[in-house]
């Protein structure tokens, strides 16, 4: 038997919506499939581009949700046919929000996506979240710290070869 695309993901969403648990679970399994580049036609055919985008957008949804969407969109910006998309509705600006979270892995996520998009050419959208960046270099968690470093290192060159 045979289940089409959109019909089989409109049953998975409709059962997830139904709980905040497998919603949770949905979100995350799509994110976590964004990890691998053959699932990347997949996640565009399957529209999972607006799912991430819209938890990023709702104000106040859970840090857990916004967590899974954050990577998401860290994954996908490996994704040549998807990082157009991205970057037309708006993702950089959406995960600006994410560099205050208080969920470790929500800012790790928010900073390797800034930076894959500034070095694909997004220096404007990405530089707007240079105030946002510098404190985040005194952070304690090392992680946090070294990749602030490296994009406000990115984000300065790409503003010295710009002008």
């Amino acid at each position: 038997m045979s289940i089409s695309l959109g019909a089989s993901l409109f049953s998975i969403s409709a059962w997830a919506l139904s709980c905040t648990d497998r919603r949770q679970q949905l979100v995350a399994n799509l994110a976590n499939f964004g990890y691998d580049p053959l699932n990347f036609t997949w996640l565009k055919d399957a529209q999972v581009v607006p799912i991430f985008l819209g938890i990023l957008s709702t104000p106040n949804e859970s840090l857990l949700l916004k967590r899974f969407a954050a990577a998401g969109i860290c994954n996908l910006t490996l994704a040549p046919g998807i990082v157009p998309h991205l970057i037309e509705c708006g993702a950089p600006a959406l995960l600006l929000p994410c560099l205050s979270s208080s969920d470790t892995h929500t800012v790790l996520s928010a900073l390797t996506a800034l930076f894959y998009f500034s070095q694909l050419g997004q220096h404007a959208a990405v530089s707007v979240a240079t105030s946002l960046v510098m404190p985040l270099k005194e952070s304690q968690d090392s992680r946090i710290r070294n990749l602030a470093v490296i994009l406000l290192q990115e984000i300065a060159a790409s503003s010295f070869t710009s002008t």
